[in-house]
């Protein structure tokens, strides 16, 4: 094989990861997720874990949030609370974690009057906690955000124990409630 036919190949192997890649958000049917008991503060600020908040339901729905956002995070945290209502009493049962990307300013009293204002489900939590903590977590989640002001809307849909998972990015056109709860059903069957 002469050289440049190999250089061509490679650049189309390259070519056909970095596609797969710029899509991967979108159709992510991760592995298992692999977390510790990372310590946390729910929005009351009754102290919680991550892996107990995660394994209390058969799937755990995701979201992310800050209370000083002006674009796109009350419309998704007023949508996100509708679909944790409709969810509340099915079986089986679905959970709802709404995780700050600002924990410097949204500590649990702040956090607290925006899930007041909003309403807040029985199966709903809003998250902070300790900013290295917090930070180590969106980390894992493989959550990069940037600037604030830019940062993307997805969410991360997980069974019981991490076992399957999904990853939801919006880009110009943000998932609905009916998309990610048939996402959810699909993740459902996927672990029986």
């Amino acid at each position: 094989m002469t050289m440049r036919r190999r250089v061509l190949r490679r650049a189309l192997l390259w070519g056909l990861l970095g596609l797969c890649g710029a899509f991967w958000p979108l159709l992510a049917h991760a592995a298992p997720l692999a977390f510790d008991d990372t310590p946390l503060l729910a929005s009351d600020g009754t102290p919680l874990t991550f892996s107990a908040a995660l394994f209390s339901s058969d799937a755990t729905v995701i979201s992310f949030t800050f209370t000083s956002c002006s674009s796109i995070c009350p419309t998704n945290d007023y949508m996100i609370e509708s679909l944790a209502t409709d969810l509340q009493d099915t079986t089986p049962k679905v959970a709802f974690l709404t995780f700050t990307i600002d924990p410097f300013t949204d500590q649990p009293d702040v956090l607290e009057r925006r899930r007041q204002e909003i309403g807040s489900a029985a199966n709903r939590t809003w998250i902070t906690g300790d900013p290295a903590h917090v930070f180590r977590l969106l980390d894992r989640f493989g959550m990069r955000f940037g600037d604030l002001q830019q940062h993307p809307l997805f969410y991360l849909l997980v069974t019981r124990h991490g076992q399957q998972s999904y990853v939801l990015e919006a880009g110009d056109n943000p998932p609905g409630k009916s998309d990610i709860r048939a996402r959810i059903t699909d993740l459902l069957q996927a672990g029986q």
